[in-house]
């Protein structure tokens, strides 16, 4: 799971809304250190695909039937980034907010700065 830090929240609270420690928040985003200093207005892992629970259901006929029948889903996520890595693509109004959804340069501006590339 991600927080998406664009509220200029600070690190504790982010920490602490998610109950983990600097140590495991620093080993799940690489770019922010124990101090905390490299903190910025991006997304964050707070919980890694170890700490997600899987989900399984299950099934079965009513007991007054003969035949019992049972089904199980179990599903698990693949794997996600450890860290995010700014490529230069940000909005022409405000360049510390990041904006991958969409082109945000003028037509005939840099052909670097594409929905492609970010």
């Amino acid at each position: 799971m991600w927080e998406d830090n664009a509220n200029d929240l600070v690190w504790e609270e982010v920490r602490d809304f998610w109950n983990i420690t600097p140590e495991e928040f620093s080993r799940w985003n690489l770019s922010v250190g124990l101090d905390c200093k490299s903190w910025r207005i991006q997304s964050y892992c707070v919980v890694p695909l170890a700490r997600l629970p899987t989900t399984t259901t299950s099934s079965k006929a009513p007991e007054t039937t003969i035949a019992a029948t049972s089904t199980a889903l179990t599903s698990t996520l693949g794997p996600s980034p450890t860290s995010w890595s700014a490529l230069g693509c940000y909005t022409d109004e405000n360049t510390k907010y990041a904006a991958l959804e969409e082109r945000v340069t003028d037509e005939g501006g840099d052909d670097n700065l594409t929905i492609a590339t970010c």
